[in-house]
């Protein structure tokens, strides 16, 4: 008949609490990799996750020969905005402004606060016009339906959108990125609130 020793139970007690601290190290560092790649104003994902994604996309659709589109959004007069009511206020906006962009462009879809008041977004498999008609109903969405404010005020939202895709730009992740943050620039520079495409030279 087996007996339980006295040291029997001690060593058992040792391998359940090096276990249960294993286990609590290991959650710990799952919640600091997320916080690593979070945003903490919006909950969305943030520059650092968006690049090193871009590149993986960027290097899939290069060895698959398929199509890949990145956006950049700027949400417009944002800064005025922030000035005149407070970061909290601003901060709150950026928030309801992601949470809009999600219902549009769920997960798995890369949707990443880049910084101050950009946007950016990763759409595998389609081309720039594809996105447009999609990105279109999200920037009608937010300026028709606006956010509440403070002091029981409105907040009335408009974004400029700069598009560019894959095989367009091929050079590289990085040309592609700065693809689209030119046609967000032209955007903006043609009186914001809009869409535009990358420019793409004639073949």
């Amino acid at each position: 008949r087996f007996i339980l020793k006295p040291w029997d139970n001690e060593y058992l007690k040792i391998q359940m609490l090096e276990a249960t601290q294993s286990q609590i190290r290991l959650e710990e560092r799952k919640k600091l990799e997320i916080q690593a790649i979070t945003d903490p104003v919006t909950g969305l994902t943030n520059h650092r996750y968006f690049k090193d994604k871009l590149e993986t996309l960027y290097n899939d659709a290069v060895l698959n020969n398929s199509l890949l589109t990145v956006a950049m959004i700027d949400v417009d007069h944002f800064k005025s905005y922030n000035d005149r009511y407070g970061h909290p206020e601003g901060d709150r906006l950026l928030f309801n402004i992601g949470q809009r962009m999600i219902q549009h462009f769920p997960p798995p879809i890369t949707l990443s606060r880049y910084g101050g008041e950009e946007f950016a977004l990763i759409l595998p498999g389609k081309d720039a016009l594809m996105v447009k008609e999609d990105l279109e109903k999200l920037r009608l969405d937010l300026e028709e339906n606006p956010f509440p404010g403070p002091f029981e005020k409105t907040a009335y939202v408009t974004i400029s959108i700069g598009l560019a895709s894959y095989p367009d730009h091929q050079k590289s992740a990085k040309n592609l990125l700065e693809a689209a943050d030119r046609a967000l620039y032209q955007a903006k520079h043609q009186g914001r609130n809009q869409t535009q495409l990358a420019y793409t030279k004639p073949k």
